[in-house]
């Protein structure tokens, strides 16, 4: 192989785990609120990410014996499982979102569009809503004002355009009137006029006992057009306007229920679905089995659900595939010290595409379709970004010999070996640990930061993790890790548990500086598990397995039920309590690991790693004893020590 060979290979594993970071970057934080913005609830979304993250932890070991059985079948693997996880996450795009009520979400262009020629004022007097519709408001004109000339533009006969005429009002009542008067509602949906629906309402006057009867008035205007007075002083300060309408007396019983909210928009048939009766008592109580029904007997909401855990399970196994194949690459060429050559680069690139989709997402939140938002536009970024790193995942890196059918027992007692002693144990519980604290603030803190009305600055948040990842590299290359394991896990635990508590004080200002504290949570430590792995293993298969026991139970099984815990804990309390939960558990878990540190001794290292060290794959050792063998012959060598 030469040099021009290896070289050339190392570069397009570059680019393509720089493209791959970039694409998670865009991904990872935004699928909670995709599940959110398609009316799923933090109970459902907690399912559903949790089922994605146990898929996604199956899918590490499975991994290691799929590319054993034929040539090339590394970038086989790498190409089909990107492909599906593109298929599985832009397919969100066709489905429409809505909201968690059932209704359409609207988007931001169309909210913007539509308060640009509508404007709303509140009458101080009867408590309704004037509001103004000028000539580019969008509502269609009626039949008498085209020919009164009363809305839009009209032209002389030379062709110019007179001015636009005054604005009109039309008086809407609000939810609750400031005093007691008419209740009526002004619309203009047809063509033939104005229409007038009445709500009934009951009122109960403060001195009249509960044996007696009241005896409500509503006054009722007949169908027409507002008053002049009310077109007139359509203000704050303007008094009401007089109505003559009819005056109907409503007699109301003791024991009687409270009458039911009527739909506005029912219209003529009363048993039509937009005609259905609403009573606010009986809405807490089903409120819960009314969602889960409407999940389970939505088609939209299950196919959203299985393509995010098929692209999320799809996506981790073509990570775990690039890392495994570059791993093996580079133990063919005895170059295994390069790989994480490419993180810095990596976490760069993935800075410089944040910042740049941020900046997109902020001036052109609705392109290119009218109803995407901001966050479909870093879905469209990833999808990008991964479609632009097939042609690389074409020409990945991967052993040029197939690997060997070695028989797994030795691995399986090597790792079982390093976990039955306390520190291994310890190890293990505290990734699966982490996981849960990360898994619940990876679903839901980016749901909590957009209920505050936080949207357009999410870029910003994500962008200054990325920022800090790199910073993190850096002094990683300068410096080093502590020795410990266990107190490095203590500290990622504290961190996670710093960041939840600054998610709860509701400022992207300040979660944007919490991100400061994501590497030693993220990046470094498994950097800290690569080194104790290494330096407690005896052999590189030992190794490899050890590190896949690490991530399916940080990945995999602590993320399943961090975002399973965080999701019934957030259709409980809450998502704001739910954070401040998490902040509270991490932090009593990360002192109680720090103590148990305190009182652990750690393993020493494998000197036996540093005299027999089978990295490369083409050395003929394939068991225990054979490195106790001589060549061809088979004779065992007696190796006596050299005295001087």
């Amino acid at each position: 192989m030469s040099v021009y060979n290896v070289r050339s290979s190392q570069t397009v594993a570059t680019a393509y785990f720089s493209l791959d970071a970039a694409a998670r970057a865009c991904l990872d934080p935004f699928v909670p609120i995709f599940l959110r913005h398609h009316g799923l609830t933090a109970l459902q979304a907690g399912f559903v990410l949790s089922a994605a993250a146990i898929v996604s932890g199956l899918f590490v070991p499975a991994a290691l014996w799929l590319p054993r059985w034929r040539r090339n079948s590394w970038r086989s693997v790498l190409l089909a499982s990107s492909i599906v996880s593109i298929v599985c996450y832009l397919s969100l795009l066709a489905i429409p979102p809505m909201t968690t009520v059932g209704g359409d979400w609207v988007s931001p262009c169309r909210t913007s569009e539509s308060a640009r020629g509508k404007h709303a004022d509140v009458d101080s007097a009867d408590g309704s809503i004037a509001l103004m519709q000028g000539g580019h408001g969008g509502g269609k004109d009626t039949p008498q004002d085209t020919a009164d000339g009363i809305q839009g533009e009209s032209k002389n006969g030379s062709g110019k355009l007179f001015p636009a005429p005054p604005p009109t009002y039309e008086l809407l009542p609000t939810a609750v009137p400031l005093v007691a008067g008419p209740a009526y509602l002004l619309s203009s949906r047809e063509a033939k006029g104005v229409e007038v629906r009445q709500h009934s309402r009951v009122l109960r006057a403060a001195n009249v006992s509960d044996e007696e009867g009241d005896v409500v008035e509503v006054p009722m205007r007949p169908q027409g057009t507002a008053s002049p007075e009310a077109v007139k002083n359509g203000s704050k300060d303007a008094p009401s306007p007089s109505l003559d309408g009819v005056v109907i007396p409503v007699k109301k019983k003791k024991g009687m229920p409270p009458a039911p909210a009527v739909n506005p928009d029912c219209e003529g048939d009363r048993t039509s679905p937009e005609c259905q009766l609403m009573t606010h008592g009986e809405d807490a109580d089903d409120d819960g089995s009314r969602n889960s029904d409407s999940f389970m007997n939505n088609a939209s909401l299950l196919l959203l659900a299985a393509a995010v855990l098929l692209g999320s399970s799809t996506f981790a196994l073509a990570k775990f595939v690039a890392d495994e194949s570059y791993f093996a690459f580079l133990d063919e060429i005895d170059a295994t010290e390069k790989s994480r050559s490419h993180e810095t680069y990596a976490a760069i690139v993935s800075a410089l595409v944040l910042g740049a989709v941020a900046i997109l997402a902020s001036q052109a939140p609705c392109l290119p379709l009218p109803t995407w938002g901001y966050q479909e536009v870093y879905l469209a970024a990833f999808g990008t970004l991964v479609f632009a790193s097939l042609p690389l995942a074409a020409f990945f890196p991967e052993p040029h010999q197939p690997l060997r059918r070695q028989a797994t027992s030795g691995a399986c007692r090597g790792v079982g070996s390093m976990l039955k002693n306390v520190e291994g144990a310890l190890i293990v519980g505290g990734l699966f640990f982490l996981g849960l604290l990360a898994g619940l603030e990876q679903a839901f803190f980016m749901w909590h930061l957009e209920e505050t009305g936080k949207k357009v600055e999410l870029g910003v948040v994500i962008m200054a993790r990325a920022v800090s990842n790199v910073a993190s590299l850096f002094l990683l290359c300068a410096g080093g890790l502590p020795s410990r394991l266990l107190a490095w896990l203590a500290f990622g635990i504290v961190c996670v548990a710093a960041r939840c508590a600054c998610y709860v004080q509701s400022g992207w200002e300040l979660a944007a500086v919490a991100q400061l504290l994501s590497p030693p949570s993220t990046v470094l430590v498994w950097v800290a598990c690569e080194r104790w792995a290494r330096r407690s293993s005896t052999r590189l298969s030992t190794e490899r397995g050890l590190l896949v026991v690490m991530r399916c139970c940080h990945n995999g099984l602590g993320f399943c039920v961090g975002a399973l815990t965080g999701g019934g804990i957030a259709s409980w309390l809450g998502v704001r309590s739910t954070l401040g939960v998490g902040a509270v558990v991490g932090i009593i878990g990360g002192l109680a690991m720090l103590a148990a540190s305190r009182f652990v001794a750690g393993r020493p290292p494998s000197y036996d790693r540093l005299l027999w060290d089978p990295t490369s794959a083409n050395s003929d050792s394939e068991s225990e004893e054979e490195p106790k063998m001589a060549g061809d012959a088979g004779v065992p060598v007696t190796v006596t020590p050299v005295t001087s």
